[in-house]
């Protein structure tokens, strides 16, 4: 429903106790431990993905041998210690190998036409309507049978499916969630009163565009909030504002004020020339190792057909290192409705329009959908909806992974539905493919938040939103728990589900019951439009305290 707002014109004084409800304007002003998903999601893949592919390259226009400075490609490995023979057949064949350290991946890069004969195929450059030019090659690349004991798979050589912005559905051009808005729906203030601001918690943005200095600094000053850093720390170039970095990272701002905050620009990672499954995979594992125990935020993603077995499972293995130290990661479910393939079904119609995005298909990720809230005039939470706007081709993502079986931690009352289809990821009869999303929040661009991009106010939406309210929920929700000697919530997903299906007497989960997406109804339990719920901040915090554990 849309949402009638005021606003008081704020001071600085009292930051918990100043923060609005809900912000307007004038239409002339202002206005764990990780969980065994990395075996759980070792799987193959039906052979009809590789004949999709191929006729997608069939109706691309073959320009030749690839001009690119480079190609690359992910190939796994049957464990994660140094590839030693990998390495050294890449060295012999011209190639650059980079093995992630620890981790059960490493990366090949060469010269298209290197790289192709290294590994027994032809790499050219096509043109797709739609997306611009892009290197591939027609069949699957092989490393030597002499390596078989080693490598366990090789991923897919393009440069197709660069990731966008899971979208940033606008709202109008008033109205929206302030950060007193975001206290009181999720249940945040008694959070803050306590003093917890998220401070000495680090939350990471995984962005494709530019942030605007001159807008976080007003949307902070209109609400009272901590001034950001300028520069906000960052790995990568500041690219150009498109509007969903801001949203990031004032919306992190405004939950968790007290919280280090941190840029990165996947363009920092191959650029043009990447593959992105490589992209995601080299930055998740720069940021572990620079920011070890962060909370991730990544807005971004790509339909999943795209993508290999191995590719997904090379980001799989990034991830789960990263949660070692404590990581918690966030992605956006999509906000397609479930037709996160749509764009390359209208190019190929053998490609399946309904489908979900990666990286939010990943088992060691907690894949983030979106609501609808009901609020009073004055703001108060009132109730919740799945989001759906069908006629606009949005709503909330959700639905079956093509590449991962179901993680032995995704139990839940609703888990298993008439919906489910284990054939889709290549099970019998019984087993069943991961789903997605895990949990919920706000996403709906009528009900969605106020923020500053590109000198104006709008109230923006889509699980673009829902992504870093959830992450800076969890870096107030960490400060709590590290303050009382207990772990930080790490790998969310096994105890969310567990939650879930043993639910404490303060309820952290609001179950969404009502709407839909395209292809699934919410309902009682999970369901694949909402996951698992929206939280309520500070009842998860405190029965949190006792799955943690206690600090050693």
């Amino acid at each position: 429903m849309t949402v009638a707002l005021t606003l008081a014109l704020l001071g600085t004084a009292g930051l918990v106790a100043a923060l609005s409800p809900t912000f307007s304007q004038a239409s002339n002003g202002p206005s764990a431990a990780p969980g065994p998903a990395a075996a759980a999601g070792q799987r193959a893949a039906p052979a009809g993905r590789a004949a999709r592919w191929n006729s997608l390259l069939r109706g691309a226009r073959d320009l030749g041998a690839s001009r690119a400075a480079t190609a690359e490609v992910l190939v796994t490995l049957r464990a994660g210690r140094r590839p030693s023979a990998l390495l050294s057949w890449a060295a012999r064949a011209g190639l650059r190998a980079t093995w992630f350290g620890g981790q059960p991946a490493a990366m090949l890069t060469a010269r298209p036409a290197v790289l192709g004969a290294a590994l027994g195929v032809r790499i050219d450059d096509f043109r797709l309507p739609g997306y611009g030019v892009f290197y591939a090659s027609r069949g699957s690349g092989h490393v030597p049978a002499r390596l078989d004991g080693e490598v366990t798979g090789v991923g897919r050589i393009t440069s197709l499916g660069q990731v966008h912005p899971a979208g940033v559905p606008v709202g109008s051009a008033v109205g929206g969630l302030s950060p007193g808005g975001f206290a009181n729906t999720y249940d945040i203030r008694p959070l803050w009163n306590r003093g917890d601001l998220g401070q000495g918690q680090t939350i990471v943005f995984f962005e494709v565009d530019g942030y605007s200095p001159a807008d976080l600094a007003t949307y902070a000053a209109r609400f009272g909030l901590p001034a950001f850093p300028s520069p906000l720390p960052h790995i990568g170039p500041d690219t150009k504002v498109a509007g969903e970095s801001d949203l990031d990272l004032e919306v992190a701002h405004a939950i968790a004020p007290g919280a280090s905050l941190v840029y990165v620009n996947l363009a920092a990672f191959g650029g043009r020339n990447a593959s992105p499954a490589a992209q995601f995979t080299q930055a998740f594992s720069a940021v572990a190792r620079q920011y070890p125990g962060a909370i991730w935020s990544i807005s971004l993603g790509q339909c999943e057909d795209v993508f290999a077995p191995a590719d997904a499972a090379a980001a799989n293995s990034a991830v789960l290192a990263a949660e070692q130290a404590g990581t918690t990661a966030f992605v956006a479910s999509g906000d397609s409705g479930g037709l996160e393939c749509l764009g390359f079904h209208d190019r190929d119609s053998r490609i399946p329009a309904e489908g979900i995005s990666f990286p939010g298909d990943l088992p060691q990720v907690t894949s983030v959908g979106g609501t609808a809230l009901q609020l009073s005039a004055a703001g108060q939470f009132l109730g919740q909806a799945a989001w759906t706007e069908p006629l606009l081709s949005q709503g909330s993502t959700g639905g079956q992974s093509l590449l991962f079986t179901q993680p032995s931690w995704q139990q839940a009352p609703g888990v298993v539905s008439s919906s489910s289809d284990g054939s889709l990821c290549g099970q019998p009869a019984g087993r069943y493919c991961r789903e997605v999303p895990d949990v919920a929040a706000d996403a709906a661009p009528s009900s969605g938040a106020a923020v500053r991009v590109k000198g104006r106010w709008v109230s923006e939406g889509g699980t673009s939103l829902a992504t870093p309210v959830w992450a800076s929920m969890t870096a107030l929700i960490d400060r709590y728990l590290r303050s009382r000697g207990d772990n930080p919530v790490g790998f969310a997903n096994p105890v969310l589900y567990r939650l879930a299906s043993h639910p404490p007497p303060l309820p952290a989960l609001r179950d969404v019951t009502a709407g839909s997406n395209d292809f699934y109804p919410a309902g009682p339990g999970y369901d694949m439009v909402t996951g698992l719920g929206s939280p309520d901040a500070s009842h998860l915090a405190s029965d949190l305290g006792s799955l943690t554990g206690r600090r050693r």
